[in-house]
C-alpha cells in the first residue's frame, strides 16, 4: 500500500513535517480570525514510467488567499483509471485522517475562532469525461470516512494545485 511520508514542501518555507504544517496553518489562521477558512486535501496523479501522485494540503482564507504544502510519491505504473482515482482518494483520506484531527486539537487548545474551518477533500473527477462514472463511489468513500468531498469544477485542490506538481 502506498503511504504518504511526513515531509511536505511549502513553496515559501521549504520542507516541513506534518507537525510544522499544523503549527504554520494555526499561525496563519490566528493572524486574522475574521475570515472564514477552508482546510483542503487534494491528490492528483500522472503516468510516466511509473505513476506519480502529488498530495496537496491547502489552507484557504476565503476571499483573501491561502497557503499550500505538497509532496510527491511514486508507485508502479497504474494503467487503469479506476484504481488510480481510488488511490488518489485513499491518499487524501490518509492525510486527512492524520492532519485534520491534529489540527482540530491544536486550534481548540490555542485559538478561539468565530467559525470552525471547513474540512474538505478535493478529487480530480467531474461530470465531463471518463471519471464521471466514478463520482458516486469516490464521493461515497470520502463521505464514509467523515469528510466533505468536492469534485470538478470545485476541486481546485486536486485539479489545480496538486496537478501543478505532477
Amino acid at each position: 500500500m502506498l503511504t504518504p511520508t511526513n515531509i511536505f514542501i511549502s513553496p515559501s518555507k521549504g520542507k516541513l513535517t506534518a507537525a510544522q504544517i499544523i503549527n504554520d496553518v494555526a499561525l496563519f489562521i490566528s493572524e486574522d480570525t475574521r475570515y472564514k477558512y477552508r482546510i483542503i486535501i487534494g491528490t492528483d496523479s500522472q503516468n510516466h514510467t511509473d505513476t506519480e501522485f502529488v498530495i496537496a494540503i491547502i489552507v484557504h482564507r476565503v476571499g483573501n488567499g491561502g497557503r499550500y504544502y505538497w509532496q510527491r510519491l511514486k508507485a508502479p505504473k497504474i494503467t487503469q483509471l479506476r484504481p488510480r482515482i481510488y488511490q488518489e482518494a485513499l491518499l487524501s483520506i490518509q492525510v486527512a485522517n492524520v492532519l485534520f484531527k491534529q489540527f482540530e486539537r491544536r486550534m481548540a487548545t490555542i485559538y478561539k475562532l468565530t467559525s470552525k474551518p471547513e474540512l474538505e477533500i478535493h478529487v480530480d473527477i467531474g461530470q465531463v469525461g471518463k471519471t464521471r462514472e466514478l463520482i458516486k463511489e469516490v464521493i461515497g468513500m470520502i463521505q464514509g470516512n467523515g469528510y466533505q468531498a468536492k469534485i470538478k469544477p470545485e476541486s481546485f485542490g486536486a485539479s489545480k494545485i496538486a496537478d501543478r506538481y505532477t
